[in-house]
């Protein structure tokens, strides 16, 4: 054998049938999941904003080491962090209040607003919309589920889903409503009036649809 070639085997070799639809899904959750530091930022503020709380309860010792250090925007930080420090924040400031969740999501846009601020598009919240949702899964490598559904003149329609063992089914709808209330402050940035949402739960799935005039 011609010792200059190197032998490549494929961890996952072609499939066929059933077991090859499932090739990709397979692949990717033997993948390491994470998410880009513009993601947890908001958490990280919260958490050192608030020091009396026992933070211990929810983080493990390499998100508090996380917290205390220096999250970078560009980064990328493991998912389970980033889940962690979502449901800490859920509980302890959000009072695990969904509303409240939201409200979180529509003033804290102003920090992902602060790098990416070239999305805002004057007069067009469906462009800027469009461009939010692909920034976020962009920054995300995990099972998770973002896709825009539809757009209408004065409507965007999208929906959020992952699998139960990536992410719990209460964390999920509270992360849809930080989303909700983000896209809002987009919204509102643009110039939209009355900006309205409302987020349901639909086979599984959360589906968001965000009007305004």
């Amino acid at each position: 054998m011609d010792s200059s070639k190197t032998l490549f085997v494929d961890k996952y070799p072609k499939l066929t049938g059933h077991a090859g639809k499932n090739r990709e899904k397979i692949m990717k959750k033997d993948q390491e999941q994470q998410v880009k530091g513009i993601l947890i930022l908001a958490y990280v503020k919260h958490i050192r904003a608030n020091k009396d709380k026992d933070w211990s309860k929810h983080l493990d010792t390499e998100d508090l080491n996380l917290v205390r250090g220096c999250v970078l925007a560009s980064s990328w930080y493991p998912f389970d962090s980033f889940i962690r420090m979502g449901n800490a924040v859920f509980k302890e400031i959000a009072d695990s209040k969904l509303d409240k969740v939201r409200e979180f999501g529509r003033l804290d846009i102003d920090n992902f607003l602060k790098i990416y601020r070239k999305i805002l598009v004057p007069g067009d919240p469906a462009g800027s919309l469009i461009k939010f949702i692909d920034l976020i899964k962009i920054h995300m490598e995990a099972d998770v589920d973002i896709k825009i559904i539809i757009i209408g003149p004065d409507f965007v329609r999208y929906k959020i889903s992952a699998p139960p063992e990536i992410v719990e089914e209460r964390l999920l709808e509270a992360f849809c409503y930080q989303i909700a209330g983000s896209a809002e402050g987009i919204s509102i940035r643009v110039g939209a009036d009355n900006v309205f949402t409302k987020t349901d739960q639909k086979d599984g799935e959360y589906e968001t649809l965000i009007r305004w005039e």
